[in-house]
């Protein structure tokens, strides 16, 4: 697995991309920690999900 992380000042928003082959438990559980940092609600309306940020 390669990590990497470009910082610069100019970035509005912090934005995860992950790239892979295929997912597995690995990467599943990655997202799970990702996603109890998040800083937003995770709503559903007909089957769509969207993101609500807490501001």
């Amino acid at each position: 697995m390669k990590l990497t992380i470009h910082q610069e000042l100019g970035i509005p928003e912090t934005e995860i991309i992950i790239n892979c082959a295929h997912m597995d438990a690995r990467i599943q559980h990655l997202i799970a920690l990702i996603r109890q940092h998040s800083f937003s609600l995770t709503a559903y309306q007909e089957e769509k999900e969207f993101q609500l940020p807490l501001e």
